[in-house]
């Protein structure tokens, strides 16, 4: 079992290598649920995610 400690390490690898770059966290997510054989819970969150992903595009590009 991996620990608090050791999830945070690794969450922290994937966002350093990806830059903080959301999308690119959110792809290797989904790929990650596939790679575990997870099929149906990365068909449900990808449709929120990409909803989630086109409200932030849309909020960024609102003009102050």
């Amino acid at each position: 079992m991996i620990d608090k400690h050791k999830i945070q390490t690794i969450a922290l690898d994937v966002s350093y290598r990806c830059e903080w770059d959301g999308d690119l966290i959110c792809a290797i997510f989904l790929e990650a649920l596939t790679d575990a054989n997870y099929h149906t819970m990365r068909e449900k969150l990808e449709k929120v995610i990409r909803e989630e992903l086109k409200i932030i595009e849309l909020n960024s590009k609102t003009v102050l």
